[in-house]
């Protein structure tokens, strides 16, 4: 009788142990997962921060970018703008806007696998995706899957209006 009762204290340890284990295994997938996603907002932040660098540190891409007016015409691009740089000026623009895709792709890959939120990824990523998408037609920047993203969330971008 007393190794019946001996038994179950072990079973009952043992199942507590497992228990205990599980709780911990769960706050740590928590707390990794957590710092994933700092880290993709970490990565995120640098990447922006290059692009607005690339702008700034280049007289090339700044005087071709006032050229083709893109502050004040960034929604509704123009054909005829574009005419008007040089080859050099078509180099840096195109450049800039393949390195402004990748970020974004990136981005996007990221909102897939869990690691950037829907918040930043809707109401931020998404519509400069979408508003940058024309210049990219413009300069014929390859963009890959960049089409079929944009179809996937267009709904989500119904009612938001250019930058």
């Amino acid at each position: 009788m007393n190794t019946d009762k001996l038994n179950n204290w072990i079973s009952i340890a043992a199942n507590l142990g497992v228990l205990i284990g599980i709780i911990f295994l769960i706050l740590e997938i928590r707390l990794n997962t957590e710092t994933m996603q700092a880290d993709a907002y970490d990565a995120r932040t640098n990447a922006i921060l290059d692009t607005h660098l690339m702008v700034t540190e280049s007289e090339n891409l700044q005087a071709a970018l006032a050229k083709i007016n893109w502050d004040s015409g960034f929604c509704n691009p123009s054909k005829e703008l574009i005419d008007n740089l040089s080859e050099q000026e078509r180099i840096v623009v195109k450049a800039f806007l393949t390195a402004s895709w990748r970020r974004f792709d990136s981005q996007y890959s990221q909102y897939n696998r869990g690691t950037l939120s829907s918040v930043p990824f809707f109401s931020q990523t998404l519509p400069a995706m979408r508003d940058f998408h024309t210049w990219l037609d413009l300069f014929e920047v390859r963009t890959g899957r960049g089409s079929q993203i944009l179809q996937e969330f267009q709904q989500q971008l119904e009612g938001i209006e250019c930058r």
